[in-house]
This record gives structure tokens, sequence and C-alpha cells, in this order.
């Protein structure tokens, strides 16, 4: 009984007590600053998106550039060098691929076979 007495008895001076019993001011509860209305754009974003205009800048430039078939061929000879050196070139030797049957299912008059097989070097099919 005396225990409950004790904390009833520091509850209400607690209470009576203008510091604890005010409300903190609403800074104290802004963890962020606050941000601005409407859509965001990451740094990253905002980097890809920024590196696109350039690159889309560059391509509008080349293809202003066309004036005549020969130029078309040009650039279209470019385009096509770029684009291999991506992909690391072709392949230079075509090697025959078999195909490797891993099941069959049999039904009434047809067979479904699955079949892996490399189209290239590699690059598998299934």
């Amino acid at each position: 009984m005396m225990h409950i007495a004790l904390t009833f008895a520091l509850a209400s001076g607690l209470m009576l007590d203008p510091q604890v019993a005010s409300t903190p001011p609403p800074q104290d509860f802004v963890v962020l600053p606050p941000q601005p209305a409407g859509p965001q754009i990451t740094p990253y974003l905002k980097y890809q998106t920024e590196l696109a205009w350039r690159q889309n800048e560059t391509r509008q430039r080349l293809w202003s550039s066309v004036r005549n078939e020969h130029d078309l061929l040009r650039l279209q000879q470019q385009l096509r060098g770029k684009l291999l050196a991506m992909l690391g070139g072709l392949p230079t030797i075509k090697t025959p691929q078999p195909p490797q049957i891993t099941g069959r299912i049999q039904m009434d008059g047809f067979r479904n076979e699955k079949l892996v097989f490399q189209s290239l070097p590699r690059i598998y099919v299934t």
C-alpha cells in the first residue's frame, strides 16, 4: 500500500512541475528537414537523365549531318562498329551444336521432346 501511495505522490508532484507538465515545442519532434512539395528526383536519376539528354543531343547532331546517301552509309558503318564493339564482336567460326534431349513426353500420336542446344558457342537455347 505504501508503494502505491509513494508512486501516486511522485506522479502528482511531476504533474505540478510546469516544466514536466507542459507539452514540448513542435520543433523538438522534427527529425529531418522538411521536403519540398512535388515529385523528387534522386541525384543518380538526375545524372542518368542528364547523360541521356547529352547522348540524345549527340545523336541528333549526327543525324542532322546526313546530307546524302554516302553520309548515311558512313554513319551506319560507324554505328554498326560501335554496337559490335559493345557486344564484343560476332563469332568468327560456326560450329555444329547438336541438341541434347533432356526429356520426352509421349502423347497419343506425338511426343514432346525437351531440347537444349547452343545457337552459338556458350549461348544456350531451351
